[in-house]
Protein backbone atom coordinates (compact mmCIF):
# COMPACT_ATOMS: atom_id res chain seq x y z
CA UNK A 1 0.00 0.00 0.00
CA UNK A 2 3.05 2.12 0.62
CA UNK A 3 4.22 1.70 -2.59
CA UNK A 4 1.03 2.48 -4.47
CA UNK A 5 0.73 5.69 -2.53
CA UNK A 6 4.35 7.00 -3.40
CA UNK A 7 4.50 5.74 -6.50
CA UNK A 8 0.86 7.56 -7.52
CA UNK A 9 2.37 10.78 -5.84
CA UNK A 10 5.58 10.73 -8.03
CA UNK A 11 3.86 10.46 -11.56
CA UNK A 12 1.10 12.88 -10.91
CA UNK A 13 4.21 15.64 -9.42
CA UNK A 14 5.92 15.00 -12.21
CA UNK A 15 2.93 15.27 -15.05
CA UNK A 16 2.07 18.65 -12.98
CA UNK A 17 5.01 20.27 -12.76
CA UNK A 18 5.98 19.41 -17.02
CA UNK A 19 2.89 20.64 -17.67
CA UNK A 20 3.19 24.21 -16.51
CA UNK A 21 6.63 25.31 -17.06
CA UNK A 22 8.87 22.49 -18.19
CA UNK A 23 6.36 22.22 -21.04
CA UNK A 24 7.21 25.48 -22.56
CA UNK A 25 11.22 24.64 -21.84
CA UNK A 26 10.88 21.13 -23.21
CA UNK A 27 9.97 22.02 -27.14
CA UNK A 28 13.05 24.74 -27.56
CA UNK A 29 15.33 22.61 -25.76
CA UNK A 30 14.55 19.84 -28.14
CA UNK A 31 15.04 21.93 -31.02
CA UNK A 32 18.40 22.66 -30.10
CA UNK A 33 19.23 18.76 -29.53
CA UNK A 34 18.43 17.81 -32.86
CA UNK A 35 19.66 20.81 -34.66
CA UNK A 36 22.83 19.77 -33.14
CA UNK A 37 22.36 16.10 -33.79
CA UNK A 38 21.76 16.87 -37.36
CA UNK A 39 25.45 18.94 -37.57
CA UNK A 40 26.88 15.72 -35.58
CA UNK A 41 25.87 13.90 -38.11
Amino acid sequence: MTLIGHTSKKPVFLIIQPQSEPKRRTPPRRDGINARSDHDC
